[in-house]
């Protein structure tokens, strides 16, 4: 089935009311946090650049996990010995959607679609992004080269789940989603 959304509120209360884990695929376009100077040569983000940078890619992942039962039943898949269940702190920003807890979440305003990567077969790492201004214009190969100084370094593995394999939470704006599928139906952006 397709479905076409007009908006982000469209798409959250869509998604808020689908039961049952699953697995999703995005097309997604976001904007790149970028540092205001350079980690190396601490010149200025937009002396740099001609404008904000975004990225266009696709990203699956698994939808409507309870986080808690995700890293418990990864322990138990790495025999890590249990003396007591792992139990999940509160989200560190924002708020589930009244309906769409382990779903969907605001923030400040926004929408923001949560799902899990890393936790079986559907996440790649050969996943081809598309690094572009907001008028549509690919970044060239020497402001690729430059955009990984403006960049933060990896976030650290968790450390509370105590796992080998980490369940890799994530939340995207549902503003940049132009398209997903998810239990057998595909929702399009108009």
């Amino acid at each position: 089935m397709k479905i076409q959304f007009a908006n982000s509120q469209d798409l959250a209360n869509t998604l808020k009311g689908l039961v049952g884990s699953s697995f999703c695929s995005m097309l997604l376009t976001t904007q790149v946090k970028t540092l205001k100077k350079s980690r190396a040569s601490k010149i200025p983000f937009g002396e740099a650049f001609k404008g904000e940078v975004f990225k266009t890619y696709q990203e699956a992942g698994n939808f409507n996990v309870s986080y808690e039962n995700a890293v418990n039943n990864q322990r138990k898949r790495e025999d890590v010995e249990q003396e007591e269940k792992f139990t999940a702190n509160s989200l560190p920003w924002g708020e589930w959607l009244e309906g769409g807890e382990n779903k969907v979440l605001s923030h400040k305003g926004e929408f923001y679609l949560r799902y899990y990567t890393g936790m079986s077969a559907n996440s790649k790492n050969d996943k081809k992004a598309v690094y572009h201004y907001a008028n549509g214009v690919e970044l060239s190969q020497k402001e690729m080269m430059v955009l990984n100084e403006y960049t933060s370094a990896p976030r650290k593995a968790s450390t509370t789940q105590g796992v080998a394999k980490e369940v890799t939470p994530r939340a995207v704006k549902i503003n940049g989603i132009k398209k997903i599928v998810v239990g057998g139906t595909t929702y399009t952006r108009k």
